[in-house]
Formats: structure tokens, C-alpha cells, sequence
């Protein structure tokens, strides 16, 4: 841990985030503001960089990423982690007491946190504090919450209670063991509740449950009637770090006023830019990441000077000479394949040359082969190519044991007889012996053998007389075998005996009345033999002169072509060459091409290119706006108190870029509703008109593609433009003089000369995607038609079809396009204005001026324009250079904004407008039913009272419980430790009247979870003393396992519907760049992009193989969806600053069987949701999750097909066979009573005595009207496309009472009857990744087909498979 470790006195200049000058200190959760539509709101993610150093520090490598956590690693380490929360002055001090931080750093912790300012600060999150203590070999750790600077005030706002309460859930959850560190004076305004007890005889404890306690009074107040009049009051004042003065680079030819910060103009969105210059630079963009077609081939061939590589081979060069080469260089490609045909002519002709010169030699040495083969088989022999085969094919297979010829195999049948007849008669005299051999041998008459045979005495007689048998097992037999019979035994022991073995059994017979016969089938042999052997001898000598032939050639073969590839490859080099010569003059980008290669056969073939492009970038400004948001408890006051001061805030991740060129400048700007930017751009020629989301700016600049393109030789010159927000309408003013003034000074322009002036006016449709011309172009000749008079300024009327024209002679009069006249009243000013600023509310003209030589501020009421002398307003402490009106929540909440750069700020004053109009205001009433009015008002029981707010809004024993960490832990009983200079208050007494408070009034079930919390007090100088003694009683826990608890704690944002678009974030925030970066792209690609941030390496390793179900919730807003999450699978939904979910939010609670998986959607058929968001949302709902849990805000009896529009919608588009699921619909009442509400004329009579016949489950009644939403649309009901027909229905109790949470065991029960349809974690974030990239495309086909193409590409990209493609093409190539 050392390495992370820094010293602060070493240290020149200090962090901006204070947690790097601390010792030890690791930042776990932090605290970021995004936009939402509700506002901007809190939200707790992982601090990744942090944490990354933490981990790596006790398991060196383990963490690679946030998606690489090898947790197994890290359950080798234990941790014994200690909570600590309190006063940042208690923390400090704590902090100084371990030596973590120096005089210095704790002075700037103390400091009030300045949103946005250049001070170094230490943000509100978790912090890890790693420890060596001298008397302890194992480090102690601390888990610190560090609060805002309110955090402890119980008069906080909503957000910061919030975020108060998230953090502490979080810290009790990962720790058993709490400090509580509280400063003197917050331990001095403690209140401990019973100190007044009995001062007030008459206050009622009243129960929660009562109705009483539900009641709730509002009142319409009228506002009395008003005179029209605008006071400045005191506004906001935000400090950033980007206001400030940009120093050019040197070499910058940009006017230096050109980087001066400036505000953003906008009727309802406020923002200011920055600037900077980008210097001229090349950029290198690779060619390999995707596939061309050949009119793309050919495209990038035209539109980029070509570098070929030397190592193209020809079939490469051929395709780009088809493609497009042959029509570029017309004249190189011709003379590269006139030499290339000459030279492989060339080639050929040698070949056969010296092919036939070297076969002519060969068949003059055939003799010599042939005498060698009949003499010895040596060297020579061998030496030719493939003898062995050779001699194989013809030796042994010429079958010299055999000899053919028909004398031969009588002969030979003749003797084997006669020898075995001689050896069965030996007693045969020397007449018969010979008689016999004589009738065999010589005529072949058996029978004439036979009656010599009969000569022998050895025989029988019978009845057919007694005859001798050649056969040994009949050799005597009455009449014996016929001729037939005798001949084919003869021919069977002929067979017996093979040629070679019957010729060398000849050599040994000494016989002489055998010799002749002998003799003669000896000269057989020799004679058939020797004709065999020339034969073999001859065909062999054919073969091998064939052979060396055939190795001669191929030799000779290789060696010229061997030459040839060697003079073509000279040949193709030149070639490219030249190419490269002719080409790199004419482009300025440069394609550098190093393959081609043609996929696919047909008329459509894909081309795969290996190489890179290279541009040139030229020197540009590059703008930054940077956006100013509100809180949603900002919001909410101001839409509640018009007089409220907001405190927006500027945050890094709401910053963002665009480029322009150096020949454009801006002329006009205005920020939009919605993130939406117009931008109007001036070069020598022309306007060119952008209006565009701000993510997507910055690509629609580059591609040079406008809305709209305003050329000056056709609308004139000097335009001023005025855009109304609420009409969608551009007005432009030109004249036919060409006076072009650049100037980045927006709405100002001002033209010296005027000869025609016109009006244009221009609509934009609802997509804002097309900008039309409205009516014909108007002249303002009859109006201003002196000489020297010319329009300076013009500003549209907020919601009118008007227009204010301030001209030359310092007149202000507004034109209508309506009746397209003037409007008979005017403003003459004594001096000409320096700006002016139309009110968002449409109420009046703000003009700023110089009267006297002092700055001046007056209204313009548009009721009385021209018939009085305005309202002369108070000039504000700042400057007004550069200064914006604008409106903020509601356009009646004015506000004037200006830019201090060197103070860094942006400085405000509120303008309270009002005209003769009576207004109504709807608002609670001051008071309410309280059960003591003169209870005392407490400033910072929440140190104590925190913990009843965590164990409220969470569950103190959840449904689903999470996977208890046991393995090698020791667990310690929880407790919780006051540090405090008087430890003598009652805590343990004021902690267990909480709790006895909580169980009666909230009645949640407990258990022992509460009561098992050991509460103990004790001062600073003790608790140090013992701090030791603390830790070895803290519980501990393996690290891997205690991490993963702690991040399956913290929900994750995963996705968010906007302006009909479905947006999937990554690592949980919403990024402009991950935007842009899914533009256009496909399924694949955005699956790739995906991250889920720190569930990716608990899905992919740590927890890869468990099972997964998924259970999410939906239904309308505000009816406690999260909540009910919360309760059934202990999950933390809700637990950012948001009034409400939005988008999509994910957690996980891990279990001894499975994983479950928890969606928290936002809710539908809101007025913020289209119902194609809606659809959206649904659709991801129906399509991962295996339990819908469906709340909604009255009794299901009603009709509610409006509520299920979006439902059925879904139905359409998902196939109902891919998700048999089941869907739970809650009936329930909501904690404001919305469900006794009747509607539809249905009597309140109805609903109560059907809301009573549901909570005693009597449904006999309930589903009439229920039936008649199915009947309508019959089987294409959401119900039983989706979800297979199944539909639970229960009828819940008011929400937080006691009946509400018996409800969650038996939905528990319904949960793990639910079947797993997701068999591991690492298949389940495969699947919801392509699930969400597919709806983003609007992808409707299958999820599997999908799937599959995915894991294809995943393979296609992996290192095997680009290795084995390498060895592939090695191989061809050689």
C-alpha cells in the first residue's frame, strides 16, 4: 500500500479531489449529478480509479478493470472493516488522530464544498481508510461516510435527506460494527424527546393508521390584482473552473476575442461555451473493421491518395486495378499488363525450351539404363527419381514365381502326378514303372496308367473287380474314380504346389526316366522367365527415363518460375510504384492499403481491406458548452414557490463539444428544450443552418450536413435571425448589400448599409428534422425606406408570430407576420440599445442602454408598448457584456444572467414580472394535524434519527434474504458506538424508544435485527484509547466476498427512454460519447460497447455459473414499485435523489441457490412517456424478466385499457412463444388514498364495498370490467401473448400498514416457484445485453438468431482464430 500513498508536504500543489492527499484514503462510492427529466439528480456509483488502486493494493493484479475483478484472488485477503459517520469536523479530527492528514488538508476539508469552484474538495461518498496501526500487524480499515454540508441538518433538503439515507444503508449494510463521531455542538442541540412529555396535556398520540393522519388540506389562493411591474430581486451565483481566460497557442491566427467564455442563449435552457483552439494534426483511421462492398471499394479509392504496399500480391493488385485503378491510371494499369503478358510469355517459352533440350539428353542415355538394370542396382539406379516406387510397381508386382504357358501346366500336372503315383506303388516292377510314367508323361491316358497300376499286389477284390486309386483315402476302391474324376484330382494337387516350389523340388529329383520331362519343364521356366524379365526390364527402363524426365522438367520448372515470380515481382513493385507517385500528389487524405482480398461469388462480393487512412486535420476552434441543471428539489420548490432561488449546478458530464472550422463563425445560437442546439453558421457564400441534439452536433458539423443552406446571392446579405421557441419559427432579416461583419456577439450584428430589406420566416415541423419557408418573402421598404437606415437588432416576441426591429435611428417597432404590418405603436430611445431581451413568459422587452454614460435597465411591458416610458429597473452589482434572460422550471420564473470571468462565475438576478392579470395559486395549507404542536424543532437529531430512515425506507428483514457471508468469517454481534463530549446523553434510551417507535408505528417486520444492536457511548479521548480494542471486536469478513456484497448493493442504471428513443447507458451513467459512439451502429457493435459496470466481472467469473431469475416491476408512477422491490429481494432502488424511477434500474441479490436479477422500471402512461417509450420499456420487461410485478394506483374493476395500451402494444411485436411467463398484478392502495378515487360515474360507493369484497379476497365481483378489457381485444391480449394466459391477481393492503408486508412471503413462495430461465449468470448478461442492443436498433427477429451471430463474431475476432487465419494464408502463399 505504500505506493498509493502520497506525502503531503512533498506535494507542490494539491489534488482537486482532497481523498489523494490522504493517506490511505480510497474512494469507494461517489456522489454525480446527472440530468434527468425531473431535473438533475443525485446518483451513487462505484468510484472505479479508486477503487482499482484499493484492490490492487491488497491483491496486487487482481483488478484490471471494472469488468475484471478476479474476486477469487481476493478472498485469500480478509478485511475487518469499522464504520465510522458523524460532523466532518469529528471525521477530521479522527483523521488527524491517525496521522492521515496534515494542518493543511484539514483546514480545506472544513471549508463549506463550493459546487464547481477551483478549491480543492472532498466529495460526499463512501471512503476507505487503510490503517497500520503500530500495535496491530494487520491494518485496521475504515469505512467513512462523508457528508455535504448539510447533511446533518434535519432541515435539509429532500435530496441531501435522501442521499443521507442511501449512504447510510449502504454503510450499515457492509459493516456490523458503527462510530458515530459527534461534535460538541451537534451533541449539544440533541434533543431526546422527553423533555416536554408532559407540558402539553392535550396533544394526541395518534396512531398512523388513523385517517386523520392521511389527511391532507389544500386551498386555491387568489392573488391580488397587479399593475404591470418588474423588480430585480437577488438570484444564484455558480462558480466553475471552465469560466476562465483561454491563452491561444502560439502560431493561432483566431482573434483572441473568439476563446472570451460566452452564455448560451435560451427562452428555457441556460448553458455557456468555452473555447480553445485544436492546431492542425493528421488522424489515422484503420480499414479493417468492416467489409466493402465494390462501389464502396471504389469510393474509397477515388477519394483518397493511394499508398500501396510493396507486399500487395497480384491477385490483390488485380482487384484494385478492376475496381478502380484501370479508370484512375489508365495508362500505368495498361503498360503493368502488357509486361506482365510479355513476361510470362517470355517465361513459357523459356521453359519448353530447356525442357525439350534436357528430355533429348535423357533419351540418348535409355541403353545405358537398360544395362545397368540387368547388371547391378546401384547408385546409379537409385539416383533416379522415385526408383523405389518404381521398382516396386514393376518388380514386385511382375510375379517371377509364377510361369505361364499352357505346356508348362500340363507338364507340370503330368509330373506332380507321376511322382506321387511312383510313391504310392513303389512295388511296381520296372516294366509297369516305365509303362506307367510312359502313359502319363507322354499321352496322358489314365486308364492306360491304371491297368498298369494293376499290376501291383496290393489290392482288393470286389464285385466291380479291384482297381487301383491314385487318391490316398480311397486307395482301393471296387471300381475307383472315373477319367473326369482322376483329372480333376490331378489339376487340385497341381494347385498345391506353386511354381517356384515345384521347380526347385525338379532340381533335387534323380530319375532318370523323369530327367527328359524334367528337363523340358526346366527349359519352360528359363524361357517363359527370361521373356518376363526383358519384358520388366524394358517397361522399368521407360518408367524411370519417364521419371527423370518428369524431374528434369520439374526442376527446370521451379527454377524458371522461381525467375518469373522474381521478374513479375520487379514488374508489380514498379507498378506500384508509379502508382504511388501519380496518386499521393492529388488527395489530401492518404488510404494506405496493405491487402485486398475478394469475399463471396456472384454479383455482389464483398471486398476485405487491411490498412489504414490517413487525413489531414485542419486547425480548428473547438466550442464546449457546458449546462446548467437543477436539482429536482429545486424543481419542485420553484413549482411551488415562484419566488424560490434556485442553485443550478455545472457538471463535468454535462459538457460537450463541437468543432468548426476556422472559415466558419458563428452568427446565431440559441440552446433548446430538450438538449436540442440551434446553430447558425456563416462563411463567404453562405448560411447554413444546424439544429440538432448536442451529443449529435459535433457529427452533423463534420458531415457538413445543415437543415438548411441560405446562399447570399439568393436571401441577401447582413442576416439577423430571431428564433421563437414555442412557434418553432426562424425569422431572418437580410439585406442586398454584401457587408459581412464576423462577430461571435449573438443576436448583434450590426450592417452599415441598407438598400433592401427583407423578411423571411421559416417553420420547423414537429421532428424539428426539416426547416420550410411560411408565406412569400416580405419587403420592409415601405417601412424603412431612408436613406441610411438600417435594422440592428432583431429579437422574436416569446409566443407571438412577431418580431421586434430595433433600427439605426435607435426606433424599436414590432412587425407581425400575421397581418405582415408594422404595429402602429413604437419605441423611440434617445440612444441606440446594446442589446435587448424579450421575456420567456411573453410579458415584456428588456433593453439595456447607455443613458448618461451609466448603463441603464427597462421593461417594456408588450400591453402598453409605445404608450409609456417602460420600467426602469435597478442595475445589478455585475456586468451586463454578454449578459442572457432566460427562464427557469416555468417561463414566469425570469432571471438575467451574466458572466464574471475573472471572478469565474456566471452571477444572476431574479425579475419578478407582472401584468394586469388576477392569478390563483393551488398550494397545501401552512399547517397540518400534528400530534404536537409544541414539540420542540430539533437541528441534528438525524445523527440519531438516520437510522429509523434507513430502516424505513429499506427493509429491516426482507422476503428474499441475500447470501450470508459465512464462509472463513467472524461475525460480531452489530453494534453501534457514540463517540460524543458528553457521553452521558441518553443514546442507548433515545435509540431503543426508536426502535419501540418504529415497530409500532411503521410495523415492519423485524425480527431480531433491531433489538440484537449493542449501543454504547463514550468520549473522543476514550474511544481513541480503545480504538484497538474496537478493531479486534470488529467482524471479519474474505474480501472478495465483501466486496461483492457491497456492489451488488448499489444499483445500476442500465438504460432510459427519450424523445421515442430507447438509450442504453454504460457503467451506469448516461454519456454523450457512448451516443455518438452507437450511432449507426449495428447489434454486434453496440453489445461490444455495453457495460454493466460492476456486475460484469460478478455475471462473467465470480458468480458465472449460478442460475438466474429475474423479477421486475412496472405499472404506474409513484405507487411504490421500488419500494416493493426493496421489501421482497432486499435490493436499494430509489436510492438516488430521484422523486421517481427513470429508465431502467438493475440489482442484484445474491442467494444460496441462484441469482436474482431485479429490474426496476420506470413508470408507464405518464405525460413525460410517449407510448413508444412506454412500448420500449415493456417490451424489455416481458422479453428478460421470469416475475412481473404490476402495481397501479386503483381497483383493476375499472376500465383500464389505457393503462394497458403500451402493454398491448408489446403484444405486436414479441413473439408470445419465447416468454411464457407470469405476471403478478397488485391491486393496491396507495399512502395518498388515490385508490378510493371513483371514476368512470361509478358510485364511491362501488369502489369501497368492491375495495372491501378485495382485501377479504372475496374476487367473486372484481373482474367484470376487468373480463371486458380481454374481451375486447380476445387472444391478442398482452396477457396471453406474453405471459401464456397467466395472470395472478392480489388484492393488497394500504401500503407500509401491516397486512402490506405479510404479502411478501407468499409472493416469495410465487418466486421460487418460477422456473430458471437464465441457467448462468454469464448467459443471462449476454442475452440482456443483445436484448437492449436490439431494441435500440429496433430489431424485432429473433434473440437466439441474434445470439448466434454474435458468439460467430466473437470467435472471428478472437486471437485463435486471427492466428489460424495467419497460418492459412502462409500456407497458400507458399
Amino acid at each position: 500500500m505504500s505506493s498509493d500513498r502520497k506525502d503531503i508536504k512533498a506535494s507542490p500543489r494539491l489534488h482537486m479531489d482532497l481523498a489523494e492527499e490522504i493517506i490511505g484514503m480510497y474512494h469507494l462510492l461517489e456522489l454525480i449529478s446527472e440530468s434527468g427529466s425531473n431535473g438533475c439528480v443525485d446518483k451513487v456509483v462505484i468510484a472505479q480509479d479508486s477503487l482499482k488502486r484499493f484492490i490492487n493494493g491488497m491483491c496486487p493484479g487482481s483488478y484490471a478493470s471494472v469488468t475484471k475483478v478476479d474476486f477469487k484472488a481476493l478472498d485469500l485477503r480478509t478485511i475487518k472493516p469499522l464504520g465510522v459517520y458523524g460532523s466532518k469536523a469529528e471525521i477530521v479530527r479522527f483523521l488527524r488522530s491517525l496521522d492521515a492528514v496534515n494542518e493543511n488538508i484539514a483546514r480545506l476539508l472544513l471549508i463549506q464544498t463550493e459546487f464547481g469552484g477551483s478549491r480543492p474538495t472532498l466529495s460526499s461518498g463512501l471512503y476507505m481508510l487503510e490503517v497500520g496501526h503500530p500495535d496491530s500487524i494487520q491494518k485496521c480499515h475504515y469505512v467513512i461516510y462523508w457528508p455535504e454540508d448539510s447533511t446533518w441538518d434535519d432541515s435539509a433538503p429532500s435530496s441531501v435527506c435522501r442521499n443521507r439515507v442511501t449512504f447510510m444503508r449502504y454503510l450499515t449494510k457492509i459493516c456490523d460494527q458503527v462510530v458515530a463521531l459527534l461534535s460538541e455542538e451537534f451533541s449539544a442541540s440533541l434533543v431526546w424527546g422527553n423533555e416536554d412529555s408532559d407540558s402539553d396535556s392535550d396533544s394526541v398520540d395518534m396512531d398512523p393508521g388513523d385517517d386523520d393522519s392521511r389527511l391532507f388540506t389544500y386551498e386555491v389562493e387568489k392573488r391580488n390584482e397587479q399593475e404591470e411591474s418588474a423588480v430585480l430581486r437577488p438570484g444564484f451565483q455558480i462558480n466553475s473552473r471552465h469560466i476562465s481566460r483561454y491563452v491561444a497557442p502560439a502560431g493561432c491566427s483566431v482573434d483572441p476575442l473568439a476563446f472570451i467564455p460566452s452564455l448560451i442563449h435560451g427562452e428555457t435552457a441556460q448553458g455557456f461555451w468555452t473555447a480553445s483552439y485544436v492546431p492542425p494534426a493528421t488522424q489515422t483511421n484503420s480499414l479493417d473493421d468492416r467489409s466493402y462492398t465494390e462501389l464502396s471499394l471504389k469510393q474509397l479509392l477515388n477519394e483518397n491518395a493511394l499508398v500501396l504496399s510493396d507486399s500487395l500480391d497480384e491477385n490483390a493488385v488485380r482487384i484494385l486495378v478492376d475496381v478502380a485503378l484501370s479508370s484512375l491510371f489508365p495508362k500505368q494499369c495498361e503498360e503493368w499488363r502488357a509486361v506482365t503478358r510479355d513476361t510470362r510469355e517470355q517465361f513459357r517459352q523459356e521453359l519448353i525450351g530447356k525442357q525439350e533440350i534436357a528430355c533429348k539428353r535423357l533419351r540418348c542415355k535409355e541403353a545405358s539404363l537398360e544395362s545397368a538394370q540387368h547388371t547391378k542396382v546401384g547408385d546409379f539406379l537409385r539416383s533416379i527419381p522415385n526408383f523405389g516406387d518404381i521398382y516396386r510397381q514393376y518388380v514386385g508386382n511382375a510375379k517371377f514365381d509364377v510361369v505361364k504357358g499352357a505346356n508348362f501346366k500340363a507338364l507340370k500336372e503330368r509330373l506332380i502326378f507321376v511322382r506321387h503315383l511312383l510313391k504310392e506303388h513303389k512295388e511296381l516292377s520296372p516294366e509297369n514303372r516305365t509303362e506307367l510314367i510312359q502313359a502319363i508323361l507322354s499321352d496322358g491316358d489314365l486308364r492306360r496308367a491304371q491297368q498298369a497300376s494293376l499290376q501291383s499286389n496290393k489290392f482288393e477284390e470286389t464285385g466291380q473287380g479291384y482297381v487301383l486309386s491314385p487318391i490316398p483315402d480311397w486307395r482301393y476302391s471296387p471300381m475307383g474314380p472315373d477319367e473326369e474324376s482322376l483329372r480333376k484330382e490331378m489339376t487340385k494337387m497341381t494347385n498345391a504346389v506353386s511354381d517356384s516350389k515345384f521347380l526347385q523340388e525338379l532340381k533335387g529329383i534323380d530319375d532318370d526316366d523323369l530327367a527328359a520331362p524334367i528337363h523340358e519343364a526346366l527349359a519352360l521356366a528359363h524361357t517363359q522367365l527370361s521373356s518376363s524379365i526383358d519384358r520388366t526390364v524394358k517397361n522399368m527402363t521407360l518408367a524411370m527415363l519417364w521419371a527423370q524426365e518428369e524431374g528434369c522438367k520439374s526442376s527446370i520448372r521451379l527454377e524458371v518460375e522461381a525467375k518469373e515470380r522474381k521478374a513479375l515481382s520487379s514488374v508489380l513493385v514498379t507498378f506500384i510504384r508509379d502508382i504511388n507517385k501519380s496518386a499521393v500528389v492529388w488527395r489530401n487524405s492518404v488510404a494506405y492499403i496493405n491487402n485486398v482480398r475478394k469475399r463471396g461469388r456472384g454479383s455482389f462480393p464483398e471486398y476485405k481491406v487491411a490498412g489504414r487512412r490517413v487525413e489531414p486535420v485542419e486547425p480548428k476552434l473547438k466550442f464546449r458548452i457546458h449546462l446548467m441543471d437543477l436539482t429536482s428539489d429545486d424543481k419542485y420548490n420553484m413549482q411551488s414557490n415562484p419566488k424560490h432561488v434556485p442553485h443550478p449546478v455545472v457538471s463535468d458530464r454535462r459538457s460537450v463539444p463541437f468543432h468548426l472550422p476556422l472559415g466558419l463563425h458563428i452568427v446565431f445560437h440559441k440552446l433548446l428544450a430538450n438538449e436540442k442546439f440551434l446553430l447558425v453558421l456563416a462563411d463567404r457564400d453562405k448560411h447554413v443552418i444546424y439544429l440538432e441534439r448536442l451529443s449529435e452536433m459535433d457529427a452533423a458539423i463534420q458531415r457538413a450536413k445543415p437543415i438548411k443552406t441560405l446562399n447570399r446571392d439568393k436571401v441577401g446579405e447582413d442576416l439577423l435571425f430571431a428564433y421563437d421557441e414555442t412557434k418553432h419559427t426562424l425569422a431572418v432579416c437580410a439585406s442586398a448589400k454584401v457587408t459581412l461583419l464576423p462577430s461571435l456577439v449573438v443576436e448583434v450584428l450590426t450592417c452599415y448599409v441598407i438598400d433592401k430589406m427583407q423578411l423571411h420566416a421559416f417553420v420547423f415541423d414537429e421532428t424539428f428534422k426539416t426547416l420550410q419557408g411560411q408565406g412569400s418573402v416580405i419587403s420592409l421598404a415601405p417601412w424603412y425606406s431612408q436613406a441610411g437606415i438600417s435594422i440592428q437588432q432583431m429579437s422574436s416576441v416569446c409566443g407571438s408570430d412577431e418580431v421586434v426591429l430595433v433600427n439605426s435611428n435607435a426606433q424599436i417597432r414590432i412587425f407581425s407576420f400575421v397581418t405582415q404590418q408594422l404595429r402602429p405603436a413604437s419605441l423611440q430611445l434617445t440612444s441606440l440599445p446594446s442589446a435587448v431581451y424579450p421575456s420567456p413568459d411573453g410579458s415584456c422587452l428588456i433593453v439595456v442602454r447607455s443613458q448618461d454614460g451609466q448603463p441603464s435597465l427597462t421593461a417594456f411591458h408588450w400591453d402598453t408598448f409605445g404608450t409609456n416610458e417602460g420600467i426602469s429597473l435597478e442595475i445589478p452589482t455585475f456586468r451586463l457584456e454578454g449578459a442572457v434572460v432566460t427562464s427557469i422550471v416555468r417561463r414566469g420564473c425570469v432571471f438575467l444572467l451574466a458572466l464574471d470571468i475573472d471572478g469565474q462565475c456566471v452571477n444572476s438576478v431574479a425579475i419578478d414580472i407582472t401584468k394586469k392579470v388576477t392569478e390563483v395559486v393551488f398550494q397545501e395549507k401552512a399547517y397540518r394535524n400534528t400530534s404536537s404542536s409544541s414539540a420542540r424543532e430539533t437541528q441534528h437529531n438525524s445523527l440519531l434519527d438516520c437510522h429509523r430512515e434507513v430502516w424505513t425506507r429499506f427493509p429491516v428483514v426482507p422476503a428474499v434474504k441475500r447470501r450470508t457471508i459465512t464462509s472463513f468469517s467472524e461475525r460480531q454481534p452489530k453494534g453501534l458506538t457514540f463517540v460524543s463530549d458528553d457521553p452521558t446523553g441518553q443514546f442507548a434510551l433515545y435509540f431503543s424508544d426508536l426502535i419501540q417507535e418504529f415497530v409500532r408505528t411503521i410495523r415492519k417486520p423485524t425480527g431480531d435485527e433491531l433489538r440484537g444492536i449493542k449501543v454504547s457511548a463514550t468520549d473522543f479521548k476514550s474511544f481513541r484509547e480503545t480504538l484497538s480494542t474496537l478493531n479486534r471486536n470488529v467482524s471479519q469478513y474474505r474480501l472478495g466476498e465483501w466486496l461483492v456484497d457491497l456492489l451488488c448493493l448499489i444499483p445500476i442504471h442500465i438504460a432510459v427512454c427519450r424523445e421515442n428513443r430507447f438509450i442504453p447507458l454504460a457503467n451506469g451513467v448516461i454519456s454523450s460519447d457512448l451516443e455518438r459512439s452507437l450511432l449507426g451502429a449495428d447489434v454486434n457493435q453496440i453489445v461490444d460497447k455495453l457495460s454493466f459496470g460492476w456486475y460484469e466481472s460478478i455475471f462473467q467469473s465470480y458468480m458465472a455459473k449460478m442460475p438466474v431469475k429475474v423479477v421486475s416491476s412496472m405499472g404506474q408512477q409513484s405507487v411504490g414499485k421500488s419500494f416493493s422491490l426493496n421489501h421482497l429481494v432486499d435490493t436499494s432502488f430509489a436510492g438516488s435523489a430521484m422523486r421517481t424511477t427513470e429508465g431502467v434500474w438493475m440489482s442484484v441479490t445474491p442467494t444460496d441457490e441462484e441469482l436474482i436479477v431485479a429490474l426496476d422500471f420506470e413508470g408507464v402512461d405518464t405525460v413525460e412517456r410517449s407510448t413508444q417509450e412506454d412500448t420500449y420499456l415493456v417490451l424489455f420487461n416481458a422479453a428478460i424478466s421470469n416475475l412481473v410485478l404490476f402495481r397501479n394506483n386503483f381497483a383493476l374493476g375499472r376500465d383500464i385499457s389505457g393503462l394497458f395500451q403500451s402493454f398491448q402494444s408489446s403484444a405486436s411485436v414479441l413473439d408470445p412463444a419465447a416468454n411464457p411467463l407470469s405476471l403478478s398484478i397488485y391491486a393496491c392502495h396507495h399512502h395518498q388514498g388515490e385508490y378510493f378515487t371513483a371514476a368512470q360515474n361509478t358510485a364511491s360507493q362501488d369502489v369501497l364495498s368492491r375495495t372491501f369484497l378485495i382485501a377479504n379476497a372475496r374476487l367473486l365481483d372484481f373482474p367484470p370490467s376487468f373480463r371486458r378489457s380481454w374481451n375486447k381485444s380476445k387472444t391478442a391480449n398482452f396477457i396471453s401473448r406474453l405471459h401464456g394466459g397467466k395472470v395472478d391477481i392480489i388484492p393488497w393492503p394500504v401500503i407500509e400498514s401491516k397486512e402490506f408486508y405479510k404479502l411478501f412471503t407468499a409472493l416469495k413462495k410465487r418466486l421460487d416457484q418460477q422456473k430458471v430461465s437464465h441457467p448462468s449468470a454469464g448467459e443471462f448478461l449476454h442475452t440482456i445485453k443483445t436484448l437492449m442492443a436490439k431494441i435500440k436498433v429496433n430489431d424485432w427477429g429473433a434473440i437466439s438468431q441474434t445470439m448466434v451471430r454474435t458468439s460467430r463474431q466473437v470467435i472471428i475476432r478472437s486471437p485463435a482464430k486471427c492466428a489460424y487465419d495467419r497460418v492459412l494464408g502462409d500456407r497458400a502463399r507458399a
